[in-house]
């Protein structure tokens, strides 16, 4: 049926027709409401939309005047990102064991998995450290 489509369904149509600006229906010029969300087709954006926009607009401005900070993180989280990472890591390095003792290919694949992400974890939190 016609109403079980989602918004994303509908293909962007140009020309002959209007899309609606809360589901991107397809309507024709004539139509006052979308014939699917059944929602206002009128061409100036509501309060709600000019005040979203005016939100966007005053984040980018404070993040562009504010610049590229650094990440802010304290050295607590960093301290317990980089034992975890190690922890993580010696779990992968036990499970890859496991695996091999066992010939069970999952459970190497599953420690090596284990094994990358705590290691990518201490490279993350040594590079910040660094810089």
């Amino acid at each position: 049926m016609a109403g079980d489509q989602s918004p994303k369904d509908f293909p962007k149509v140009r020309g002959d027709f209007v899309d609606c600006p809360h589901c991107g229906c397809p309507n024709r010029p004539t139509d006052n409401l979308c014939s699917f969300c059944q929602k206002n087709l009128s061409s100036s954006p509501g309060v709600s939309t000019r005040i979203r926009k005016a939100v966007e607009r005053m984040k980018w401005r404070y993040k562009v005047r504010r610049g590229h900070a650094p990440t802010g993180r304290s050295v607590a989280a960093s301290v317990m990102t980089v034992i975890l990472g190690f922890s993580l890591a010696a779990l992968g390095g036990y499970f890859t064991l496991q695996g091999i003792n066992s010939g069970s290919l999952s459970w190497i694949l599953i420690g090596g998995i284990f094994v990358a992400y705590g290691l990518y974890s201490v490279a993350f939190v040594l590079k910040i450290v660094g810089k």
